[in-house]
């Protein structure tokens, strides 16, 4: 299951692409710092 982040993960998408703008539910650790620092998630 994804949640929706702020910004595309990869540009040039268009947001039919779903999967593209979306992060697993569960993120923790690495992975959701990463996303974070990279203005994918709007809060730690």
């Amino acid at each position: 299951m994804l949640i929706p982040t702020l910004k595309t993960l990869f540009q040039g998408f268009p947001p039919s692409n779903f999967w593209y703008f979306g992060l697993p539910y569960n993120a923790t650790g690495e992975l959701k710092e990463d996303a974070y620092n990279e203005g994918l998630w709007g809060e730690k």
